[in-house]
């Protein structure tokens, strides 16, 4: 496909700007595209980094991430602090707990999920659970729906927030302050009428960019109406509400930790049964969490996108990805928090270590494998955990661990 070459030639030009090159052969530095082939991650040296982690879909499959965190709860002698996912029934499994649920609270609403979709696909809202015949359902998820979701202009809106996890030993987590708020075309109601209106209650880009009322945000400063803001402006329009921005961050950071430190059992499994212990630090992955508030700012975690879209449609997009794609401004600071396995007992009793960064990511390519030579040209050093240096080009960023 023409766009395919494209995405090629942007991919390379964009490594030789920063001194790599395109090689074949074992001796490249940085595999960037799908998932490699086990045969190829068997072999990975500590050197080589790749831009996925094997067992990725532990969190990106809606069942495997709320089992993950569920099975943390129940091992955590702090199980509220893993109470950020809204309760939930994995079908055919779950069956006769989702009976029970129904029959003690016949007015709750429920939202119908895939385990393995993503953009809103083949979720729909629930409007009779009584009529619904869940024996039927297979590789489903009935959840509580939130009937009270913060609105902004009476829309209905969630936060698409960018995290980086540059290893897994020791988990090293990134969470970026910038990010995209998301909203819904059409002015939220609760009633039971308006429950099949997905431009209402869905609040996916590729949902909402179709709908009659969607607004793209233009300039550097987004109009009130426009269906996508940056974060900036959320934080401006609560502390002008009288709401505390920082106290709806430290959720948003608490629960990317609380779901990475759920998730790294199994994900580390997975990736040391294809290829080593040396996978652990080889790997690295970008992950697209979406948020959810309601009227309480209580922030849940809706699911996490292994392939977050990054392309962009709008100035405000253009803005936000860029400060992930490139380094032009490293002596910006930004915010990430970093997890590391001797930290998570500490983070788990409320505590959140924060340390200043600047990441910096590619764009993400699917279904391209690209092997890059490395000779960076324009290098940083920054201080990380756990005796790290982060080599930061031009360009792209690179993670290289020091013994």
């Amino acid at each position: 496909m023409p766009w395919l070459l494209l995405l090629l030639l942007l991919l390379v030009q964009v490594f030789r700007a920063s001194g790599f090159k395109v090689t074949k052969g074992s001796g490249w530095h940085v595999l960037w595209g799908s998932l490699a082939p086990p045969e190829l991650l068997a072999g990975v040296s500590p050197w080589q980094r790749h831009n996925h982690f094997p067992g990725t879909w532990e969190l990106g499959r809606k069942d495997r991430l709320y089992r993950n965190i569920a099975a943390a709860a129940r091992r955590t002698r702090n199980p509220a602090a893993f109470g950020f996912v809204p309760k939930f029934f994995i079908l055919p499994a779950d069956l006769e707990e989702f009976k029970l649920d129904l029959a003690q609270n016949p007015r709750t609403t429920y939202i119908r999920k895939p385990v393995a979709s993503s953009r809103g696909r083949g979720v729909r809202i629930v409007t009779d659970p009584h009529a619904l015949d869940a024996a039927a359902l297979t590789d489903v998820i009935l959840q509580h729906y939130i009937p009270n979701p913060l609105l902004i202009g009476g829309r209905k809106f969630d936060l698409r927030v960018y995290v980086a996890v540059t290893s897994l030993d020791p988990l090293r987590v990134y969470v970026y302050k910038e990010g995209l708020v998301r909203f819904a075309s059409e002015q939220y109601s609760s009633s039971k009428s308006s429950l099949k209106q997905a431009t209402m209650h869905l609040t996916n880009y590729s949902i909402n960019k179709k709908a009659p009322h969607f607004k793209q945000p233009s300039g550097g400063s987004n109009t009130a109406a426009a269906n996508k803001w940056g974060f900036g402006q959320l934080a401006e329009h609560l502390e002008q509400q009288g709401h505390d921005w920082q106290g709806v961050w430290q959720q948003v950071c608490s629960i990317v930790a609380h779901t990475l430190i759920a998730t790294e059992p199994a994900l580390s499994a997975a990736t040391r049964s294809a290829g080593g212990p040396v996978l652990l630090r080889s790997c690295f992955e970008v992950f697209g969490f979406d948020v959810l508030l309601d009227a309480q700012l209580r922030a849940w975690l809706l699911e996490v996108n292994t392939c977050p879209a990054l392309n962009a449609d709008s100035p405000l997009d253009m803005g936000v990805k860029t400060n992930m794609v490139s380094s032009s401004a490293p002596s910006q600071p930004r915010c990430c928090l970093a997890v590391s396995r001797s930290a998570v007992v500490h983070h788990s009793e409320g505590g959140v270590k924060l340390q200043w960064a600047w990441g910096k990511l590619l764009y993400f390519f699917p279904r391209l494998l690209v092997y890059v030579s490395c000779q960076p040209l324009e290098v940083s050093c920054l201080c990380t955990p756990a005796g790290a240096t982060v080599l930061v080009c031009r360009w792209l960023t690179c993670w290289a661990w020091l013994a």
